[in-house]
This record gives structure tokens, sequence and C-alpha cells, in this order.
């Protein structure tokens, strides 16, 4: 009988001795045509499988024909999303609380017609303070900001800047990091938009947040040097302007959140026993942990880091991109918080979407506010879907901060669109955009796919399948289209890695970028 049994258990125990160590090593992921990684298409990312979470890829549907299913709690039935042209255009996905039934968006389903420019709102923001948090003297000598009126810049993610980590040390970060500025020079490149933290972590030396993993391999190992003070050095010394990039409610997962101290805030809240603020200032969705901007602490911390970094170091300003609330977000995310808060008061949040559409617009104005107090210089913009309803299904009033005063100095809609997109053709999407900041003088920086070109996109549409492997002049009809734009700031490109990595960087990419006077 233990014979029998020895047969059949020692093959399995051998398959998965096998898959074990497979996972130890650095496995290439190829994720196609998926939406993630800060809301763009990722053509190739080496990971180590075994110790480090990464966040699900976010699909957007661009071309979707239907509006997000209703979640049923009751009777009684909320409007939802409507995709026709006559919309109003301050619809969003609602939460209703009891007794009524509301949709949560189960994808970021797009609006098939959005030819009609939403209109702007000009009444003043609602007034905010930021006076919990502090700017104490600067620790560093404070310069005036290099920024430029012309933007050509580029984004430089976590996952771009693990390979310049490879020697851990100072002199060969510097040196990697060096090369990828005098790139950047070469083509003309006058921005550098660099995350600084992506998961709850720091790629700098931070009392607040744990230092980022990808630098030594361990989520809060101090790597003997600061990667920011490094970073600055030599884009200032080539006349880049360097642009701090945050992703401030997105966290780890477990196998990270449980390595961090006790002596930093997001240790305490995971482990830290009666300090344990699971399920309420921090939320699981999916394999990730995120911050909940419902609690007034929660928004302290991501400011106080703000604040940090804008103390410590002589960036030129702060950006974050469009991962706010998680996709598909649940009701149970922020019940309790919402239940507590001052719904069906005067001047209450009337159902759980408004209240976190107003959650992150606290947060919005509170990180605007402490840029401007360290100093007026200084800007603060924002990156958010290209597609203004996508942006509320994650809770991000686009409308709002775009087109009033007071929440950011640039917008940088991401409009990774062809112009024959069946739901989102780059030149209405452009003017949407522009009818937005045309009345708030915030710049207008709109973000360009350079990862699309010479591939078939099949988020366009029948129409728009094939116009990336067809044309080789849409970067420069774009350009030539956004520098007429009203409130025009600039361009980005995303990103590094498509402009000189090779294995991203193509001869169809460096064709147009040569056609846009931009090689």
């Amino acid at each position: 009988m233990i014979t029998k049994s020895l047969k059949f258990i020692l093959p399995i125990v051998l398959v998965f001795c096998i898959l074990l160590a497979a996972c130890s090593q650095e496995t290439p992921v190829r994720l196609l045509n998926a939406q993630g990684f800060d809301g763009v298409e990722i053509a190739e990312i080496v990971i180590n499988n075994s110790d480090y979470d990464l966040p699900p890829p976010l699909e957007i549907a661009e071309n979707s024909q239907t509006t997000p299913p209703a979640v049923t709690t009751a009777t009684t039935t909320e409007r939802p999303v409507s995709t026709s042209e006559t919309t109003p255009a301050a619809t969003v996905p609602a939460v209703t609380t009891a007794a009524t039934t509301a949709p949560l968006p189960s994808t970021f389903a797009a609006t098939p017609s959005e030819t009609t420019a939403p209109p702007v709102t000009t009444t003043p923001p609602t007034t905010s303070t930021v006076a919990t948090t502090t700017l104490p003297t600067p620790t560093t000598t404070r310069n005036t900001p290099l920024n430029h009126s012309n933007v050509r810049g580029v984004w430089i993610s976590y996952i771009e800047l693990q390979s310049s980590f490879s020697g851990r040390t100072a002199e060969s970060f510097r040196a990697a990091f060096a090369e990828k500025m005098e790139n950047c020079k070469s083509l003309g490149i006058n921005t550098v938009y660099v995350h600084l933290r992506a998961f709850g972590d720091a790629y700098y030396e931070s009392e607040i947040f744990p230092w980022a993993k990808p630098i030594t391999g361990n989520i809060g190992q101090a790597p003997g040097f600061d990667p920011l003070k490094i970073m600055l050095e030599e884009a200032h010394a080539r006349g880049i302007s360097f642009h701090g990039w945050l992703n401030p409610m997105r966290l780890p997962g477990d196998s990270d959140m449980s390595k961090i101290s006790t002596d930093l805030p997001l240790g305490k809240w995971y482990n830290g026993g009666a300090e344990n603020k699971k399920g309420t200032f921090i939320v699981k969705s999916g394999d990730n942990w995120f911050l909940n901007p419902a609690y007034p602490e929660v928004r302290k911390l991501i400011t106080d880091g703000a604040a940090e970094i804008l103390r410590n170091y002589n960036i030129d300003g702060l950006h974050i991109d469009d991962y706010f609330y998680p996709p598909n977000t649940a009701e149970s995310f922020d019940r309790a918080a919402f239940s507590a808060s001052d719904v069906g008061l005067s001047g209450g949040h009337a159902n759980l979407s408004d209240f976190r559409l107003e959650n992150c617009t606290k947060m919005v104005k509170s990180l605007y506010e402490v840029t401007k107090a360290a100093n007026p210089a200084l800007l603060f913009g924002i990156s958010p879907q290209g597609n203004i309803e996508n942006c509320y299904a994650l809770y991000a009033d686009v409308r709002k901060w775009a087109s009033q005063v007071g929440y950011c100095d640039y917008i940088a809609p991401q409009l990774y669109y062809g112009f024959n997109n069946a739901t989102q053709p780059f030149d209405k999407c452009l003017e949407q955009w522009e009818n937005l900041v045309k009345n708030s003088g915030v710049k207008l920086i709109p973000g360009l796919a350079i990862y699309k070109i010479g591939l078939e996109d099949a988020w366009a549409g029948d129409s728009g399948r094939t116009e990336w492997l067809n044309y080789d002049d849409i970067l420069k009809r774009q350009m030539d289209l956004a520098v007429q734009a009203q409130n025009y700031g600039g361009v980005i490109f995303f990103s590094y890695n498509y402009l000189f990595a090779p294995g991203f960087n193509t001869p169809a990419i460096n064709t147009q970028l040569t056609k846009a006077g931009v090689r």
C-alpha cells in the first residue's frame, strides 16, 4: 500500500520541485495588447516571479459599445452612464446606498461617440487646505525650478529604471542614468517624468516610505546611495527638467507588504497589531493593496510623502498618472467610510460614486497645494486616461481638475489613439481636452503612443486596427495638430524604452521620429 502511494506521490513532488526552481529564476513575462503598468501596453518585462508582486493588467476597451453592468442592492435603479452623445458632461458611474441600485464599472468602457465637447465649468473650486501637512525647513538649497514652456518629454517608469540598478553601486547607477539622459538630450527631450513611487515605495531616502524593491531586490533595503540625488544631478547637468512621478494610492501585494517595517506607516497599518488598518486605511483589490483616500489620515500620508520630496530635493515638479481607485472597485472597498460620512446632510454626498470622486479631488488638491507651498514656481501635473469617460471609472474628476484653477498646472491626457480609431480618433479627443482647459489656464501636454508604431492596434476597431502599420506619418500629424491647440504646452512620449532600448525601439518607430523632426 505504501509503495503504491509513493509511486503516485513522487511524480507530483518532482513536478512541483521543477516548477519551484523555474519560478526562482528571472523569467521573461510577455504582455501583448494588454493595458497595464501605468495604463499602457507593455511589450516585454523581465521580473523575478518568486518575490515581486506586480499589478494585474488593465484592459481598456476603447471601442466598447456597452455600459457598465449594474450591481443590484435593492429595488430601484439609478440611471447608468449613457453612451449617447446627449449624455450630460457631468455624468459619472454612480454607486448608491440602500434602497437604490447603481452600476459599478466592470470595464473601462469607452463612450462610442464623444464628438461633442463637454461644457467648461468656470465655478471657483471648493476651498481646501493642507494645514495638517507642514513643510519644515528644506534640508537642501532650493534652486529655481527648471521648466520649459514647450515640453518635449518622456516617461521613465520603474520598469525602465530597474536595469539601471543592476550594478548595485552608486557609480554604476550614475553611469547608467547618465546614458539615459544623454540619449534624451540627443532627441531634444527637455523634460523627464521619472517614477519615484510606484507601489508605496521610494526611489530616494525617505522616513515615510520603504526603499523600492527594484533597487536592491528587497523592499526596505537601503542601497547605500541616494538614486534621486544622482538622477537630479545628471538631468540638470544637461538642462533637462525632472518631474517626480508618483502613484499615490497603489501599494504592493502581501509578500512585500508583510516585509515593511512597523516603524513606517504602511508597516504599522499592515503588520502593527493594535494599529492594524486593513480594510480601512489600506484595502486589498486583486493582488495588490491600495491606500483608501476616504480617510484624512491616508490623504495626509500621501501629502506628507510629496512634501518630503519637495523639502529635500531640487525636483522641478510632481506628476501623477491615471491610477486612482482600482479597476472595478468593489462596493466594500470604502462602504464603511461612506456610511460614516456626511451623506444625506446639506452639501453631503448623494452616493458612493460622488464620495469617491470627492476623495480623489481632495487628494489631488492637497498635492497641488503642497507643491505650491514649497515653491510657487514648481509644477504639479496629472496624466489621466485619454478617454474622458474612462477617467470616471477610476473616480478621477478630470473635468473639474482641467477646467478650474487650483488643481493642476498641466494636464497630460494619454491620447494613445490614431486618427482612424473607431471611437477615440486622435483629433476629436484632443479637441475635447482643449475645450476643458481653454478657460482655466491649465496647460495641455498630450501623451503620445510611441509604443503603438508599427503594430496592429487591437483596441482601435476595424477602421483603426492597421493604421499604425499602414501609415508612417501619424506621429508627425499628431504633433503638428497638438501644437495648434489652445493652452498647448508640449508633448510627452510613452516611453523611454520605445525610443532607445533594443527589443523595443524599431525601424518603424525611428522612421516616424525622423518624419516628425524628433530624430
